[in-house]
């Protein structure tokens, strides 16, 4: 990891109660040199939830990143058990929404 920012506390001001993703980290990697982590309780009720912070958060991220800049991927890692499973449709709204869930710890150094 190259730099980081708590995402959700540098927008609290501005977006309030607003659903708000937690952090983007920079990292050396070059196919993922801008990543977003959301650490959440992953119930099965909380998939819409964590969409609906990906979006606000792409909303916030078009006027704030350098033109061609982009999150290269959008993660979710549980914080406790992870109750969303492979096949259901939270997995599927999650796989449509372009975010990762990958339970308890986040691991890019075995992605490709």
């Amino acid at each position: 990891m190259i730099d980081s920012m708590d995402l959700d506390a540098a927008t609290q001001k501005t977006h309030g109660n607003e659903n708000r993703w937690d952090y983007l980290l920079g990292t050396t990697r070059s196919n993922l040199s801008l990543i977003a982590v959301e650490v959440h309780e992953a119930n099965t009720g909380e998939a819409k939830v964590i969409v609906a912070k990906k979006r606000a958060a792409q909303e916030v991220l078009r006027s704030h990143l350098d033109q061609g800049e982009t999150v290269k991927r959008w993660y979710w890692v549980a914080s406790g058990k992870t109750r969303v499973t492979r096949g259901t449709p939270e997995s599927r709204q999650l796989d449509l929404a372009g975010i990762v869930l990958v339970g308890s710890r986040l691991k890019i150094d075995d992605e490709e």
